[in-house]
């Protein structure tokens, strides 16, 4: 491996990895499996004439005594920001919109007859420049979720949060938490694609101020 352009290669495939071994933490990684599940649409499939599950987003527990699940409004409205039509399901199972905010993006479920023991937590403080984050979501509608990690890049914007770390078509409504494992924010939007997979470099997620303000004392598990 004497060209220089192949050791370059080799040397940031390498270092990629030692930054994932580095950074990584399995504890958090545990608890977002614990917590984060598929939000799915029922839909029908004309081909076979049969009702079958789709998976365009993810929810995450917020309030597992209650059954409560948060995502992003965006998953659940049409463009004008009206209900969809659909029948939800968080992980195969139905649930009920139960609140919308458009504004910031927010939205909650209810699951009827199943929950999971778990629930994220509000962050103590909002995200900093250069804050460590990672998130876990159901990108693709594939049936095992990506996990990423990054930094805060910009905390500017009044409507977006903007971390360095990777965006997938689907993640939409994943939890943002910090290293403590509590939640900064709700995945957004992706900023910089530039294939049709619908993969970009740059996360956008809600304001920590806005899922304060949601919040009420009542949302989150405490």
């Amino acid at each position: 491996m004497k060209h220089p352009l192949k050791r370059a290669i080799f040397w940031s495939v390498t270092m990629t990895l030692l930054a994932s071994a580095l950074f990584a933490n399995q504890a958090n990684i545990t608890l977002l499996n614990a917590t984060v599940r598929p939000l799915q649409w029922v839909a029908h499939d004309d081909k076979t004439n049969q009702e079958v599950r789709e998976t365009h987003c993810t929810a995450f527990s917020v309030n597992p005594a209650h059954r409560g699940w948060m995502t992003a409004a965006h998953c659940v409205v049409n463009s004008l920001g009206l209900p969809q039509t659909e029948h939800f399901l968080i992980d195969g199972h139905p649930a009920t919109v139960t609140d919308v905010n458009v504004e910031d993006d927010i939205a909650l479920l209810q699951t009827s007859n199943w929950g999971v023991i778990r629930g994220l937590k509000l962050a103590i403080r909002a995200p900093r420049q250069g804050d460590t984050l990672e998130t876990l979501g159901y990108a693709w509608g594939i049936e095992h979720p990506f996990y990423f990690f990054g930094y805060v890049s910009s905390i500017e914007f009044p409507n977006y949060v903007f971390a360095q770390m990777p965006a997938v078509g689907g993640q939409s409504g994943s939890p943002v938490i910090d290293t403590s494992g509590r939640v900064v924010g709700v995945t957004h939007v992706g900023v910089g694609s530039t294939s049709s997979i619908a993969m970009s470099p740059i996360l956008g997620f809600t304001p920590y101020k806005a899922l304060v303000a949601y919040d009420a004392g009542w949302v989150f598990s405490r």
